[in-house]
């Protein structure tokens, strides 16, 4: 068996994550995968079928085989409900159920067993990751891995070459990055102090509103042994009468906020059903089953410019948001959806209009408190 195609060590399973071997004929290929999410192992057997390519090279037909199989939903279908299980738009998993696996193709007497490799629920668009896979490479090997160009798992960057990334003091939350193995992780404030940054595993964690307390300062370097990487600048809260906060899973797979403190309107929907027929007796009277109402705002993300149309983006296409209510420390699981349009040049910044609708309806409104 022959080597044509691998994923990288660590890729996203919202990716395809395809083997391709050469193989000896056009027998049938038995393919284990063997998964371990949390510790717990997950085994499967498949067969894959060969697939043959003609040649032609001076008046020869030679013949060659190959089997391919993409493992990105596979792997997806067993962690998904692992992190489901585990999840809390408080208390998100640092790793959202990282999942370790090998693959082994067996044909006949011919094995061949690949390394351990990592994947993790997420993924890039599909443009870039076509850009990476014509380059030789992938997002970990040019962001994530190589210590020069060290990220953090979000989309608040401003372009994909700049290093600063803005927060509001109320968006302040935990945000991850991969470590690196041998590399110290610290932040300095540009007043001299600094705070080192643990972890353990893969993945470090920074609780940003805990680094800025500890701190008490408004840049933030985020430093790889003595490099900085990323500067994290944070501004005070807009002065509003409401605040709340959409808490939603980015396409990295991890936790984000974003700050709405625009006037906010409730405008809910109410839900009725078809009158039915009682006989009471011999008279039959039209009676209606009891109502239910489904949760429904209108806001505004204030004025955005070009730059931060990935993260909203990342918002709108998020499979988990919460509206957080920050009055009364409320919260509901909800979608957001909005019909913004920009300035592709983004000179002024423009207002982006969102309408967020509650997942789950009521019936019942009594309240306990």
């Amino acid at each position: 068996m022959r080597i044509v195609e691998q994923p990288a060590y660590i890729s996203f399973t919202g990716n395809p994550i395809v083997f391709s071997l050469e193989v000896e004929n056009e027998k049938p290929v038995f393919c284990n995968v063997n998964i371990s999410v949390d510790d717990k192992p997950y085994n499967f057997d498949t067969r894959v079928f060969p697939t043959q390519k003609e040649v032609h090279r001076q008046g020869q037909i030679f013949k060659f085989y190959y089997v391919t199989t993409n493992l990105a939903s596979l792997l997806q279908s067993v962690a998904e409900p692992i992190r489901e299980g585990i999840s809390s738009p408080f208390n998100p998993s640092p790793t959202n159920a990282e999942i370790e696996y090998t693959v082994r193709f067996e044909q006949g007497t011919d094995t061949f067993s690949f390394e351990k490799k990592i994947a993790i629920l997420g993924g890039i668009p599909n443009h870039l990751f076509l850009k990476y896979k014509e380059n030789g490479t992938d997002i970990f090997s040019t962001h994530f891995l190589n210590s020069s160009k060290q990220r953090l798992f979000t989309n608040r960057y401003t372009n994909n070459d700049d290093t600063k990334i803005e927060y509001y003091e109320s968006e302040l939350d935990k945000v991850w990055f991969y470590r690196l193995e041998g590399k110290e992780y610290k932040i300095k404030g540009s007043n001299g102090n600094e705070h080192k940054v643990e972890g353990i595993g893969r993945f470090g964690c920074i609780d940003l509103l805990e680094t800025y307390q500890l701190l008490q300062d408004n840049t933030l370097s985020f430093y790889v042994d003595d490099t900085s990487m990323t500067q994290i600048i944070i501004n005070d809260d807009p002065a509003c009468e409401e605040k709340y906060i959409l808490k939603f899973r980015n396409s990295f797979g991890f936790m984000e906020r974003l700050l709405v403190s625009e006037k906010t309107k409730y405008t809910p929907t109410l839900i009725k059903s078809e009158p039915y027929k009682r006989y009471d007796g011999y008279i039959p009277t039209n009676r209606q089953s009891r109502a239910t109402f489904q949760s429904k705002y209108k806001s505004n993300l204030g004025y955005k410019k070009i730059k931060h149309i990935s993260l909203i983006q990342d918002l709108l296409l998020s499979e988990e948001v919460y509206w957080i209510d920050l009055t009364n420390d409320t919260q509901q699981l909800v979608s957001v959806n909005s019909n913004f349009d920009m300035s592709q040049k983004g000179v002024e910044p423009e207002s982006v209009l969102i309408e967020i609708n509650g997942l789950n309806s009521d019936k019942f409104t009594t309240s306990l408190s």
